[in-house]
C-alpha cells in the first residue's frame, strides 16, 4: 500500500507522520465536507496518540476572503464648481490662520457647509485644503480628526464628515 507523509504545523506544534493514502483521503474528505471551516479538529482515531505530543491537533482552515475594500470616493463635482477663498465670514478666522490640522478640517467642513455641501469625504477635504495652499494629507487625516470626533465637533455619517454645532462654535472662539 502507498503511504504519504502528513505534516501539520503551527507556532506551538510540528507534527509529521507517514499515513496511508486511504487515511489521508478520509481526513481530507472530513475537512472539505464541513460547513463551518473556522476550526477543524482532526479526530484522534486518524492519528496514534503515542506519536503526538499534544492530545488534539487543530488544523486551521482559512476561508478565502470575500471582503473588498470600499472604492475610494470620488471628488464631489459640486466642490470643483465652488470659487475657493480663504475666508468664510467675519465671524470665523481665515484658513491660513489655522495651525492645527484638526482645526483645518473643521474649517474646510464649515466652508463647504456655507456653500451648500453638508457632508464631505476625505478626498473632498484633501482637495479643498490643497487648493487653499495647506494640504491635509489623507494618510494623516484619521489622526488629525480623531479629537474632533471625540469632542463632538465632527460626525461621520456613511463615510461623509459633517461639522456639528460644537465645531462651529469652536471655530468662532478661535477668532477672539
Amino acid at each position: 500500500m502507498n503511504n504519504i507523509n502528513l505534516e501539520i504545523s503551527s507556532s506551538e506544534l510540528k507534527f509529521s507522520k507517514e499515513i496511508s493514502i486511504s487515511e489521508a483521503l478520509k481526513i481530507i474528505s472530513y475537512v472539505l465536507n464541513l460547513s463551518d471551516l473556522d476550526d477543524v479538529q482532526i479526530p484522534k482515531n486518524h492519528l496514534k496518540e503515542n506519536q503526538v505530543s499534544k492530545p488534539v491537533i487543530e488544523a486551521k482552515i482559512k476561508r478565502v476572503s470575500t471582503f473588498k475594500k470600499p472604492a475610494r470616493s470620488e471628488l464631489n463635482p459640486q466642490i470643483e464648481k465652488i470659487a475657493l477663498t480663504g475666508t468664510i465670514s467675519n465671524e470665523y478666522p481665515t484658513f491660513n490662520k489655522m495651525v492645527i490640522g484638526g482645526d483645518k478640517i473643521l474649517w474646510v467642513l464649515l466652508y463647504l457647509k456655507t456653500h451648500g455641501i453638508s457632508g464631505a469625504s476625505l478626498k473632498d477635504i484633501e482637495y479643498v485644503s490643497l487648493k487653499l495652499g495647506q494640504v491635509i494629507r489623507s494618510k494623516f487625516f484619521t489622526a488629525l480628526n480623531k479629537r474632533n470626533i471625540i469632542d463632538g465637533k465632527v460626525a461621520n455619517l456613511n463615510g461623509l464628515f459633517v461639522i456639528q454645532q460644537r465645531g462651529e462654535e469652536y471655530l468662532k472662539s478661535l477668532l477672539k
